[in-house]
Parts: structure tokens; sequence; C-alpha cells
């Protein structure tokens, strides 16, 4: 697995691990915040993608992003911890691919609250 931050759609750089690619992610964040980023931005165009063996890529959104740093030591009280440790890989995996699955989700709800106008 590697991981790949992007911030404001541009592609930043990869990382080996998932730590290093979030501590890289929320300096950025911190000075975009603090040079006057939009809350609009900031939830709409920055994420990290886990890319697997196979190439495929699984990314998933600033919040998702956050929350998981939060609950793996990478993000206390809103401080970045440079030297917290690498989660598990299963949990890494599992939380990408969770959040890849509840974007389809709400794709299929959407589509078929779009059928149900319809008829």
């Amino acid at each position: 697995m590697k991981f790949k931050v992007t911030v404001f759609l541009k592609d930043v750089a990869v990382y080996e691990k998932l730590t290093e690619a979030m501590v890289d992610f929320f300096t950025k964040i911190k000075e975009a915040i603090a040079d006057g980023t939009s809350w609009q931005a900031l939830e709409t165009t920055n994420f990290i993608v886990m890319i697997d063996e196979d190439g495929a890529e699984y990314p998933a959104e600033f919040y998702d992003v956050r929350d998981f740093a939060c609950e793996n030591g990478v993000l206390k009280d809103g401080q970045i911890v440079k030297d917290a440790p690498e989660p598990p890989a299963d949990a890494i995996r599992f939380f990408f691919l969770r959040k890849q699955l509840d974007y389809i989700g709400a794709q299929v709800e959407r589509e078929l609250e779009r059928e149900d106008s319809r008829i």
C-alpha cells in the first residue's frame, strides 16, 4: 500500500506509511486554514488516497481522515503527533474500503431517490 496526499485537488506526494501521509496532509491543511481557506474548499478538495498493490485507488475525505487520525493517535487535541505509530495494515485497509463503500452506497441512494421522483 501507498498513500497519496491531495490538497486542493493537487497531488502533493506519495508515502509508504499512512502516518507520514497524514502528518504532511495536516501540516498543509493547517497552513491553508491559517491563510483563510473556505470550509467548503477544505471539505471538498482535500483527501488521502490509499493505492493498493494492484494500483486501485481508494480516497478518504478530510473529515474522515481527521477522525481516523484522532482514533489512531496522529492528531491529539488538534495537534499533529509526528512520531505516532503506524496503525495496523488491516485497520488502514478496512478504513479506506469502508469509505469507498459509503460513497457507492450514497450514490445508489441518490439514484434510487431520482427514480422514485420519476414515478
